[in-house]
């Protein structure tokens, strides 16, 4: 089962292919009072073979714990896929972005970034993340939107400074 029927879990808007493989979401934000015995405990990302017969990998979000919540990481947004083989998305509840190989799911940077409500996007060799919220959980007023870097140089760092 990629992700469980409601309440409220599910597969959410956002999946992404890289011509491959298919990345879906699951939200199952399920709390303390929802959570049945033997269910997942958090969101996940799973990567599916284009024709869906397929699981390659499966990437499970840890249970939350803090006071005033205990339940799931939602991954509530889009994935994004770049054709150089990463995969990254969002943690809701964590506020966390997550990096991942494609091809084998494997951690490459998982770490804060403030309260995100949208997916990421790739573009020109960099990842680029908004934050900021009014809805829900954690308000944060004022936004940013945020670039990373991937691996090797980028078309921003072929641009050069703008004085050429």
């Amino acid at each position: 089962m990629i992700a469980l029927p409601s309440t409220i879990g599910g597969i959410q808007t956002g999946c992404a292919t890289d011509g491959k493989r298919i990345f879906t979401n699951g939200i199952d934000w399920l709390t303390n009072t929802t959570l049945k015995p033997g269910w997942p405990e958090a969101g996940r990302v799973v990567c599916l073979s284009t024709n869906l017969r397929q699981e390659h990998w499966r990437h499970e979000r840890p249970r939350i714990r803090v006071p005033g919540y205990d339940g799931g990481d939602p991954i509530a947004s889009g994935i994004a896929v770049n054709q150089g083989g990463v995969a990254c998305f969002t943690g809701t509840v964590s506020e966390r972005l997550v990096v991942v190989d494609a091809a084998s799911g494997r951690t490459l940077k998982d770490f804060h970034v403030g309260t995100v409500w949208s997916g990421p996007s790739i573009s020109r060799g960099r990842i680029y993340v908004g934050t900021g919220s009014i809805l829900f959980l954690k308000k944060q007023l004022k936004g940013a939107l945020i670039s990373y870097g991937l691996p090797g140089r980028d078309e921003i760092d072929r641009m050069g400074a703008g004085t050429e």
